[in-house]
């Protein structure tokens, strides 16, 4: 199932919390700790996207949060993106496998200027600008 709207939140903050609960576990230190989620959303304009959300907690505890550029989603295509996952239905439009473990179907609707890494690349960057103390001691 394709996470929608609040569970792509959700999604990426599990997985932080699962993260730093191992790292506490095994005695793992760490600076950074970093997960994301994608998934559909249609809190702009009401129409669909597909969004990647990025959370970043640092050693001290600080959270900071960051999502990539959203790129819209026929609707035609909604349902089935949510019973499935947008990987599934991106690999049977574009006779792909698993292109969802790869570059993505990104790669295609843009003719190769963006991929799923640059994505989840973008996400991850404005979540780490709360890592400039400028900016951070003034949030």
């Amino acid at each position: 199932e394709q996470p929608v709207n609040d569970e792509v939140v959700k999604g990426a903050n599990n997985r932080i919390k699962n993260l730093m609960a191992y790292a506490n576990k095994n005695g793992i230190k760490a600076d950074l700790f970093m997960a994301t989620e994608a998934g559909l959303t249609n809190q702009i304009n009401n129409k669909w996207g597909n969004v990647n959300y990025a959370v970043v907690v640092d050693a001290n505890n600080n959270f900071s949060f960051g999502t990539s550029a959203i790129f819209p989603i026929p609707e035609k295509y909604v349902d089935e993106i949510k019973k499935q996952s947008l990987s599934v239905v991106m690999d049977k439009l574009f006779a792909e496998q698993n292109s969802g473990q790869n570059v993505g179907g990104i790669r295609h609707l843009t003719n190769g200027a963006f991929t799923r890494i640059d994505l989840v690349k973008q996400a991850f960057t404005m979540a780490l600008t709360t890592t400039n103390n400028v900016w951070k001691d003034n949030l």
